[in-house]
């Protein structure tokens, strides 16, 4: 909790609990009928109240302050995620190339295979050959 949030709450209740004994003074004067001492009463209730209103509304600042705090602070977090993300999702794309190339196992076929391909072929079969193959992943995730 903010410093102005904590001092203003606690000066506003305290300035309010105060304001009970004055009042108590003008229940006393109005029995007995004391117009002054009423009045003298009613100027400290006014003036806790006043004090009380002061420290609430600095509770008001310290509170809206606190707002602003937390919501740059989750703005910075979440510029930060963004960026980590960015990052996390770039670094795979530069580093397949190096890890297809360490781990990538070749084939190589022979002529008597690409003969038999081309016969498979005439023949009506279909048969497929590139010159390059896709990389089989073996659990290496």
């Amino acid at each position: 909790m903010h410093v102005k949030t904590m001092e203003g709450l606690v000066g506003a209740r305290t300035n309010m609990n105060l304001t009970r004994i004055p009042m108590r003074v003008y229940k006393e004067a109005k029995n007995r009928g004391d117009t002054q001492g009423m009045e003298r009463a009613m100027q400290y209730a006014g003036e806790f109240t006043e004090r009380a209103k002061d420290y609430q509304e600095r509770a008001d600042e310290g509170m809206k302050e606190e707002a602003e705090e937390i919501k740059a602070k989750r703005s910075q977090e979440s510029r930060k995620a963004a960026e980590k993300h960015r990052e996390g999702k770039e670094k795979p794309e530069n580093g397949f190339e190096e890890i297809r190339k360490e781990k990538t196992d070749t084939v190589e076929i022979s002529q008597r295979g690409k003969d038999l391909a081309e016969e498979m072929k005439r023949e009506g079969g279909t048969v497929q050959t590139e010159d390059t193959a896709d990389v089989i992943n073996s659990g290496m995730r």
